[in-house]
């Protein structure tokens, strides 16, 4: 089981690189990154375009971190468009409480234009 998270700022915006499985054996890094980086203020973007697997921790942890995001006021998207992401999102419908891209890309530029919408 291989896992990996790295993190980078761009524009402001933190951009988690999510790889490998998150199940109950590798979730804590993520956990650890997701809060710290929430902690911090950022607006964050959870990149799972490598991960291969995700059982109900890996979904308890982008469910927590979005809860997290919202208590403070900040911004949580998920990247992510194969199956491997999408089908337990699905499935547990939690893709209608989570927002979702395809690519990092969409997700900066979503974060932007409600950027652009903010008083």
């Amino acid at each position: 089981m291989t896992r990996s998270v790295l993190a980078e700022l761009l524009d402001g915006v933190a951009v988690l690189h999510v790889g490998g499985e998150i199940d109950i054996t590798t979730a804590d890094p993520l956990r650890a990154e997701l809060s710290t980086r929430l902690a911090a203020g950022d607006d964050l973007v959870v990149g799972c375009t490598e991960v291969t697997f995700m059982d109900s921790t890996g979904l308890s942890a982008l469910v927590t971190a979005q809860n997290h995001a919202s208590r403070r006021g900040t911004r949580l998207i998920v990247v992510g468009n194969h199956h491997a992401v999408l089908r337990p999102l699905q499935i547990t419908h939690l893709d209608a409480v989570l927002t979702i891209a395809a690519t990092s890309a969409d997700a900066l530029a979503h974060l932007e234009r409600r950027d652009d919408k903010a008083p």
